[in-house]
């Protein structure tokens, strides 16, 4: 139904228990949507297509190894599928970024000044267009 739903362009609410299936109710969709973008010239460029935010690194975890099943990360089908329809384009890729996730080093002083400064002046230049008045 929520396959079905999407390709309507309908809304689809689900509430049910654990482990029935909600999380399918969303991936599959996601993952169609995926494979029917790459199909189109849209797919040359190199870019995130999907982003799942989860509110526990438990649940992260344990979706994210769903998800690898759902996939055929076992038997590569499904790599190997995807790679056919985008003509050998792309692999689907993914990965778990959590709280406790290294990265590539500290941001300096100067370079998080940047960023405050750039934020500022996009929400100053967005406040002015709209014309909204400070009170």
């Amino acid at each position: 139904m929520a396959l079905e739903n999407f390709y309507r362009g309908k809304d689809l609410l689900v509430s049910t228990g654990t482990g029935s299936g909600k999380t399918e109710c969303f991936l599959w969709p996601m993952i169609s949507s995926i494979v029917n973008e790459s199909k189109k010239e849209s797919w040359n460029t190199r870019g995130v297509r999907a982003v799942i935010l989860y509110p526990m690194n438990a649940l992260v975890s344990d979706q994210e190894s769903r998800l690898r099943r759902m996939i055929g990360d076992y038997d590569d089908k499904f790599y190997k599928t995807f790679e056919e329809i985008s003509n050998g384009k792309r692999r689907p890729q993914f990965g778990m970024y959590t709280g406790r996730t290294k990265y590539s080093g500290d941001k300096s002083k100067a370079e998080d000044n940047s960023l405050a400064n750039t934020l500022e002046s996009a929400w100053s230049m967005l406040y002015n267009y709209n014309g909204i008045k400070e009170v």
